[in-house]
């Protein structure tokens, strides 16, 4: 039977594996990063988390770390920081469901759009780093396939400032639009 397999699929296919594994450890890493901005955003800025979430898919832990509650599933697609309901209020969100909620723009609602931009900021902030230290190690033979693709899962973070979807970039969007000068 594996004489029907061509060779050259055969030597392919531990080599896609790879491909793949990075790719997913990559995948993780940027969305670990970007997440973990936005959190250091709104605490940057005195606003208190409740929890964290990260992936989508079956729930491999759910619980918490520390004060935080974390939901972590198996695939690295999307995430978010769940703010603590009287910190959320105070900075502008009402009606705060999932996927669904208003913002008002109150005294201290200027750091809602600092965090929303957080995330993403950092995510290209951190594709940099990753791009230099692919840029200076791998030249000397050192392993760089992890630092490439980090790198580039990393750079795919600015596109959550496009104002689509769930984006960050339409939470910053929705933030400014809300603003209403001084009288």
């Amino acid at each position: 039977m594996l004489d029907l397999i061509p060779t050259h699929f055969t030597a392919l296919l531990p080599h896609a594996a790879r491909l793949a594994l990075l790719g997913f450890g990559a995948a993780w890493v940027a969305l670990l990063v970007h997440e973990l901005g936005h959190a250091i955003g709104a605490s940057a800025t005195g606003v208190r988390l409740w929890g964290i979430r990260l992936g989508t898919g079956p729930v491999v832990y759910e619980g918490p770390i520390g004060s935080l509650h974390l939901r972590l599933a198996w695939l690295p697609l999307g995430g978010t920081i769940q703010l603590l309901d009287a910190d959320a209020h105070e900075i502008g969100y009402r009606d705060v469901y999932q996927r669904v909620w208003r913002f008002t723009w109150v005294p201290g609602a200027w750091r809602a759009p600092l965090i929303s931009a957080a995330g993403p900021l950092t995510s290209l902030a951190v594709a940099a780093i990753f791009t230099a230290a692919y840029v200076l190690l791998a030249p000397a033979g050192h392993p760089g396939a992890m630092l490439r693709w980090s790198a580039l899962a990393n750079l795919a973070g600015w596109l959550n400032l496009i104002p689509l979807g769930p984006s960050d970039g339409l939470h910053v969007l929705r933030h400014l639009a809300a603003f209403r000068a001084p009288a």
